[in-house]
């Protein structure tokens, strides 16, 4: 996946980027800065996935059904005020028809090893650009220690931990996730 988006960022004519991923997306971030950093300008990545810690566990998302996972992914959700819109409705069939292809991706391409991958710590060095780690620290899905091994591997990259925060602070606490990100792209 990592080759193909950087075979379309190619193909758009885009040379350099600000590179900013999420969970899957700040793994796959992470693996196209390793196999060509000088197309990233800037990285970010995200309560990322793509390394095994070493003190605990990547949560089984496996095990545990769509709406474990919402609530899993969220320190509190009283402070998401879009909550009740994005999940405080039941799933449409179309919905749930997507959740599961998704699912059925996420299984192939992240079961063995789960949700890492085990070249990836000797790779991260490769990257040379600045690079920001944002991180809910009371993340249930990945484990704030993730962050750190990432903050470990890439040369002078820089860990912000959000407080009272889970797995996706851009949803939960957008207004500081925007400060942190806005003021190292600067």
């Amino acid at each position: 996946m990592a080759l193909f988006y950087l075979w379309f960022l190619e193909a758009v004519g885009l040379e350099r980027v600000h590179l900013v991923g999420h969970d899957i997306g700040g793994w796959l971030a992470a693996d196209m800065a390793t196999a060509c950093p000088q197309v990233v300008d800037h990285l970010v990545l995200v309560d990322a996935m793509g390394l095994k810690p070493q003190h605990s566990e990547i949560l089984d998302i496996f095990l545990i059904n769509l709406a474990e996972v919402r609530r899993q992914s969220f320190f509190d959700p009283q402070q998401v005020p879009e909550w009740q819109q994005l999940y405080g409705h039941p799933p449409t069939p179309q919905e749930t028809d997507r959740a599961e292809a998704a699912l059925e991706t996420l299984v192939r391409l992240c079961w063995k090893p789960y949700m890492h991958e085990l070249r990836l710590p000797s790779l991260l060095p490769r990257i040379t650009r600045p690079t920001l780690i944002v991180w809910g620290r009371d993340d249930a899905i990945v484990p704030l220690e993730c962050g750190e091994l990432y903050q470990q591997h890439i040369p002078g990259s820089r860990l912000t931990g959000l407080d009272a925060c889970g797995h996706c602070p851009q949803i939960e606490k957008p207004q500081a996730f925007a400060d942190a990100v806005r003021a190292f792209l600067r």
